[in-house]
């Protein structure tokens, strides 16, 4: 390494840009199907074409939107497809049950109670925002395992991931009835893991991801005028 120091580079336009896109669009200010052109896009950020178009590039890349960069026409946020949705799930299974393995094969037993003590906190929502609270903490947990592991590129492709799948959410929405039901299933896998049964914790995750996207699934599948929308 030679002698000079690394210097801290300020977050670009582009950086910036491209956050305020994509949180736009996690959380369905931008819905999908809709045109997102690069001319009243910069002029609602006050910036210029340039890092609008390289923004939309990058989330391209990334699944959020669709399209090709041609002037006057913009690209299109992508669709909530269900048939994305199961591939989203059997990648996030991939990932959580190599970091399952992992952090049963490095052992962290205080991180491992940490968690579980944090699940605990949540264990019986009284209301709806006690039942969001306890579904931030059921996602809080399952980045803690992958966390735990120690591997910066597992919980990258899993921070990764969980953009991705918070679209499906409705703004983050929680499931209604499923807030109670993750963190039991949550402490369920925490337990396996804690005693050493990794068999039993991967086959319990398998079940609560399953659950998570039919109740997923069967939000998306509603009929719009029984949810008030």
């Amino acid at each position: 390494m030679g002698p000079l120091k690394r210097m801290s580079r300020p977050r670009s336009v582009t950086d910036r840009t491209y956050d305020r896109i994509k949180e736009a669009i996690v959380t369905n200010a931008f819905a999908p199907g809709q045109v997102l052109a690069a001319e009243p896009l910069a002029r609602e950020l006050g910036v210029s074409r340039t890092p609008v178009r390289d923004a939309l590039l990058m989330l391209r890349n990334e699944g959020f939107v669709e399209g090709e960069a041609v002037r006057g026409k913009g690209m299109v946020v992508a669709d909530l497809r269900l048939a994305d949705l199961d591939e989203l799930f059997e990648l996030r299974f991939a990932i959580e049950a190599g970091a399952l393995a992992l952090v049963a094969k490095r052992g962290n037993p205080a991180t491992l109670q940490r968690l579980r003590a944090d699940l605990e906190r949540h264990r019986e929502p009284s209301d709806d925002a006690a039942a969001s609270a306890a579904s931030l903490a059921d996602l809080a947990f399952h980045r803690g395992i992958v966390r735990a592991t120690g591997n910066a590129h597992f919980l990258r492709s899993w921070d990764q991931l969980a953009t991705q799948l918070q679209r499906y959410w409705d703004a983050g929405r929680a499931i209604p009835g499923r807030a109670r039901e993750d963190i039991e299933e949550s402490l369920a896998i925490v337990d396996a893991l804690i005693d050493g049964d990794v068999g039993t914790a991967t086959e319990r995750l398998a079940a609560h991801l399953a659950n998570t996207q039919v109740g997923i699934t069967a939000w998306h599948r509603r009929p719009r005028d029984a949810a008030g929308t």
